[in-house]
């Protein structure tokens, strides 16, 4: 993952952290495993924010957008976050006023578990066309 994730840093990869997953399955898809996206929240501290990671047929979770975060902001690795399926309660939600950056990532996670055809058309042309190897 940590080749994926700097290739995709150097080639300046826009899209959102649903695409960015979606190229950690095709990735994972090319490597012969299978994976899934995963919604959920990320906890760090007493802050949580909705989440959207990968796990793989064995369980082995590939936060992508936590590396990614990482690559750009080298302070985000003094933070341990814990990845939850489960809405967690009394915790602040730093996201709680991102309501159309969510409702676009909920769109987005929703298209591609129904239909990747129009998940892949509808990506910005540099996500759609990134070269894996």
């Amino acid at each position: 993952m940590e080749r994926l994730v700097k290739r995709m840093k150097m080639h300046r990869v826009s899209g959102t952290i649903v695409h960015h997953c979606a190229l950690m399955i095709k990735h994972l898809e090319r490597e012969g495993h299978t994976g899934k996206i995963v919604k959920g929240w990320c906890i760090y501290g007493q802050e949580v924010c909705t989440h959207y990671w990968v796990a793989d047929e064995t369980g082995t979770v590939y936060d992508i957008g936590y590396h990614l975060g990482c690559m750009y902001n080298p302070e985000l690795m003094a933070y341990t976050p814990r990845l939850c399926e489960v809405e967690p309660v009394g915790l602040e939600f730093a996201d709680a006023n991102e309501t159309a950056l969510k409702a676009e990532h909920e769109r987005q996670y929703e298209l591609f578990q129904e239909n990747r055809a129009t998940f892949w058309q509808e990506s910005p042309s540099d996500v759609r066309s990134f070269k894996l190897t």
